[in-house]
């Protein structure tokens, strides 16, 4: 999970956490913060479901149910070989993190390359 700041404070994470842990064997790995190269969500899924439930939500009135039910269609839309580029992406990160020892200037390096290029670079072996 990411650490940016709107999660909460660290009473609340902390029994989040443990909820995951006791009644569904969850266990969170707590990014860096400030790394969204690391985040899945951040490399395109959040990207192309918040832009469809715009479109979906336009002209429906801004209540929590009708953004709810325009987020849910839109995440039932959405096409899963793209979600499977998504993944894909990261684990391509995820290799160049460990290739640069925990840093991120490889990734840096690729920045645009990761999410934009339908080939991203390869990870090393």
């Amino acid at each position: 999970m990411d650490n940016a700041g709107g999660h909460g404070t660290n009473e609340v994470k902390e029994k989040y956490e443990q909820l995951l842990r006791d009644q569904y064997k969850i266990e969170i790995i707590w990014q860096p913060p400030r790394s969204p190269e690391l985040n899945l969500l951040d490399l395109g899924v959040w990207r192309s479901l918040q832009s469809r439930t715009e479109k979906l939500g336009f002209e429906l009135r801004n209540t929590k149910d009708a953004i709810w039910e325009a987020a849910e269609k839109a995440f039932k839309q959405m096409d899963p070989e793209k979600l499977g580029n998504v993944v894909d992406r990261l684990k391509k990160v995820y290799h160049l993190v460990v290739d640069d020892n925990g840093d991120n200037t490889k990734v840096e390096s690729q920045r645009g390359k990761l999410t934009a290029d339908p080939d991203p670079p390869e990870e090393s072996e």
